[in-house]
């Protein structure tokens, strides 16, 4: 082979490389950020059949929105008269599993809220961890499933203490699902 053939030859597994980096750089399929979820969502207390003043407040209004990493929800709180706590609530959620830990200034708990993707539902799984022991624990898992302008809300409560199995809990409706209707808000926004 001459010398200009294999400057050429050279030549192209260099352009050939650089295209195979590039292409390894790239990631093959676009993030999926549920477009489907978007936007705010109201309650729609008749057809619900969860309990509407159970705890964890249950969202009258929530805004859902997400990037390439992480879910937020952005909840207006459904209060009961003497509630000391903020009618605003957001969580952030990591698509990579990492708990976010948040603490909503309370010196009994911390909160650590983890995502999940089952089956096209968006889980958001919310464990309260008691800071005098640790070992005891509550959950609020709220499964997402969205049909055009419906939301639906699935709340499971559950309460671990040692050795490690869930308790029966005390008010018999929260050992079952508790489901809660949402439509989507079609108001305009403020200018």
């Amino acid at each position: 082979m001459t010398r200009k053939g294999l400057a050429m030859l050279a030549g192209a597994l260099v352009a050939f490389a650089s295209l195979d980096d590039a292409a390894a750089q790239r990631s093959p399929n676009p993030p999926r950020t549920f477009p489907q979820f978007a936007g705010t969502w109201v309650l729609d207390e008749q057809a619900s059949t969860g309990t509407l003043t159970m705890a964890p407040r249950i969202p009258r209004s929530l805004t859902i929105t997400a990037t390439p990493e992480a879910l937020t929800l952005t909840e207006r709180l459904r209060l009961r008269p003497g509630d000391n706590i903020s009618e605003l609530q957001v969580r952030t959620v990591r698509f990579d599993g990492t708990p976010a830990v948040r603490d909503r200034d309370s010196t009994a708990y911390e909160y650590q809220d983890v995502f999940l993707l089952v089956a096209d539902m968006l889980v958001v799984s919310t464990k309260s961890i008691r800071r005098r022991d640790r070992n005891v624990f509550d959950l609020a898992t709220d499964a997402f499933a969205v049909d055009g302008d419906v939301l639906t809300m699935h709340r499971q409560l559950s309460h671990v203490e040692p050795p490690g199995h869930i308790a029966t809990m005390g008010f018999a409706p929260n050992n079952f699902k508790h489901t809660y209707i949402y439509r989507r808000s079609t108001a305009q926004p403020a200018r």
